[in-house]
């Protein structure tokens, strides 16, 4: 809802502010660059794949709980889970997760 823009000059903005980037902060930074918390949500997300007729899913790649919740929680069957290898996470990307 951000835009990729936007959502590129949070993320780097994000990660420069003073102390790293924190749970704490974390909508912080959007408000003062896009001046909004978050428009995101996610219950709303799984909607087109109900529309299509998704009713299972076989490998699910996402880092975000709110993605897969909102998923299965919708009544889609996520069969695996797949994780994202840890050595392939940056260390200042760990407060996403």
């Amino acid at each position: 809802a951000l835009g990729e823009v936007t959502k590129f000059m949070v993320y780097n903005a994000r990660k420069r502010q003073a102390g790293g980037d924190s749970a704490q902060n974390y909508f912080k930074r959007t408000r003062q660059i896009a001046g909004v918390e978050d428009m995101r949500f996610q219950e709303l997300m799984p909607d087109p794949l109900l529309w299509l007729g998704v009713r299972k899913i076989d490998r699910f790649i996402s880092m975000s709980d709110m993605k897969y919740d909102a998923v299965v929680g919708a009544g889609i069957e996520i069969v695996t889970r797949v994780d994202i290898p840890e050595e392939l996470i940056p260390a200042d990307a760990k407060v996403e997760i």
